[in-house]
């Protein structure tokens, strides 16, 4: 999207969530056990906690009215957001692996 209207002077923020106590996440982590089994072993115990929606929103009217280009939220997803192309080639490697993923 800040490609798309650069032309215009406007810009746009790009949000990257972590999970959010949401009733979809709740299905997700609590509903689908097949889903939960593969969050669980994807990732690690502190990447799994949820933030509140008001954390979120916290962080988006924050990254917002300082009009950064990218909003992250909680900051402990900065790493994979940032290289999220190696984790990406990294995570489909271990999926492939796992035995209970499979």
């Amino acid at each position: 999207l800040r490609t798309e209207i650069a032309y215009t002077g406007a810009t746009a923020s790009v949000v990257y969530p972590g999970w959010t106590a949401t009733p979809i996440a709740k299905v997700a982590f609590g509903g689908n056990a097949t889903v939960t089994k593969m969050i669980e072993a994807a990732f690690p115990a502190w990447l799994r906690k949820p933030i509140s929606p008001e954390y979120m929103a916290q962080a988006i009217v924050k990254g917002v009215q300082r009009r950064q280009p990218r909003i992250f939220a909680p900051v402990r997803w900065v790493p994979f957001s940032i290289l999220r192309g190696m984790f990406s080639v990294a995570s489909d490697a271990m999926v492939i692996r796992h035995k209970k993923l499979q």
